[in-house]
């Protein structure tokens, strides 16, 4: 599990301030902690934990000599540039159930590229469970899909789990590979036009020499 080392911060900072100085800000909350701790994170280190992490990834936050398992809840950026506003993580409590999410990667893809168009209508799953069995990802392999097969929630390894409680729907459908829609080719005038100008230009010739 990634750990990352926070530091705390005293009142609001505002984001570009941060950003400025290569922090970003962030909140560690949960119920198990008197107050929730105002925090700022080194800018690099926060990008390369997104860089294969998202909100529902599992990671330790260290404050000075206390390590918090916790969970990203929530994470912003500026809308126009993209740039990492702020990060919330919620404390784990190994007796307590959380809500989660683990996202879908699909794998397999190449096989299907001459058989089949790939749709896939949700990436992620959401789900309740004891911080020891949460998930991050689920791979799905279509590689020996067919065309019209499908794969629901309810066929995923994580719907056989009795300690999870799923909250997407079970008849939710994961993945599905529709026909590939075959192009229908332009009807080829060129040459109808063509014969229709050759018979024209014969015309002319004959009557012209019986003239």
């Amino acid at each position: 599990m990634v750990i990352l080392s926070a530091e705390t911060r005293q009142g609001k900072v505002k984001s570009r301030k941060l950003r400025r100085e290569n922090y970003v800000p962030a909140v560690l909350y949960g119920k198990h902690l008197a107050e929730s701790i105002a925090l700022k994170l080194p800018l690099r280190e926060a990008e390369q934990f997104l860089k294969s992490n998202d909100v529902g990834s599992r990671v330790r936050i260290k404050i000075g000599d206390e390590t918090h398992h916790a969970l990203l809840k929530e994470l912003t950026r500026e809308p126009t540039t993209g740039n990492l506003e702020h990060l919330s993580f919620m404390v784990l409590s190994a007796t307590e159930k959380v809500k989660a999410i683990a996202h879908i990667v699909v794998v397999g893809r190449e096989a299907l590229m001459r058989k089949g168009v790939i749709i896939q209508p949700i990436d992620e799953i959401n789900y309740r469970a004891l911080p020891s069995k949460l998930i991050d990802t689920i791979t799905v392999n279509v590689e020996n899909m067919q065309v019209g097969d499908n794969i629901k929630v309810s066929d995923l390894e994580i719907a056989n789990d009795p300690e999870i409680e799923l909250l997407t729907p079970v008849d939710s459908v994961v993945v599905t590979i529709n026909p590939i829609k075959e192009q229908t080719e332009p009807e080829e005038v060129e040459d109808e036009d063509e014969e229709k100008q050759a018979e024209e230009a014969e015309d002319t010739e004959s009557e012209n020499s019986e003239s």
